[in-house]
């Protein structure tokens, strides 16, 4: 569920938030947090279908964004190795949805500062997936851990800038190539070759 192929699914502008109203979200559809057994969590599967279901609760109420509300990349640990005890869920949930929320709102500025305009040549893109690619990765926790949030970040810039999702994905997928399949550092020679890729290809699309 909640693929987030293209910027228009998370767009901050086009989705009303209310963080007052999460609580309420979750007493009304999402199941109680599965219980500790033996020292442990039942299963690690059950947490994870737990943490879907307050997923599909939270996108009901807001829109498929919120369906990847423990996503933040500067969140830290995964939500799934420090779940809250059921008192704590709802300040928890909000919690970690408005940092996801507040990412968003931070690439929504990012997008609109960096937006190439119709005619600008390929430089101007490549510029502007250099800087986004630098200040996804600044803020992901782990150095190593940065291609699932900067290749949905470069997937809804070029959406955002009229590349269909379908373009989007492949060019993204081409750019980010097998060299970085396991974890990796970035180098500044990376970005480069990265970005002059994938503008190359967006510019063309």
């Amino acid at each position: 569920m909640a693929e987030l192929a293209t910027w228009a699914e998370v767009d901050p502008r086009l989705h009303p938030f209310d963080p007052a109203e999460v609580a309420d979200a979750l007493r009304m559809t999402a199941p109680p947090r599965p219980e500790w057994c033996d020292g442990g969590w039942v299963s690690e599967s059950a947490v994870w279908e737990w943490v879907s279901s307050v997923g599909a609760a939270l996108a009901t109420r807001y829109g498929a964004w919120a369906y990847r509300w423990h996503w933040a990349p500067d969140a830290g640990v995964r939500v799934i190795d420090r779940l809250p005890r059921p008192a704590e869920v709802p300040a928890f949930v909000t919690d970690e949805l408005v940092k996801w929320r507040r990412w968003l709102e931070s690439l929504d500025d990012q997008f609109q500062r960096l937006r190439p305009e119709p005619g600008d040549p390929v430089e101007s893109w490549e510029v502007a997936i250099a800087q986004l690619m630098t200040r996804v990765v600044a803020r992901s926790t782990g150095g190593d851990d940065w291609q699932r949030p900067c290749g949905l970040v470069l997937r809804w810039f070029l959406t955002e800038n009229g590349v269909p999702a379908h373009e989007a994905r492949a060019l993204v997928d081409d750019a980010i190539d097998e060299r970085f399949s396991t974890w990796a550092y970035l180098t500044v020679t990376d970005i480069g070759d990265i970005s002059e890729r994938l503008a190359r290809g967006a510019r063309g699309a």
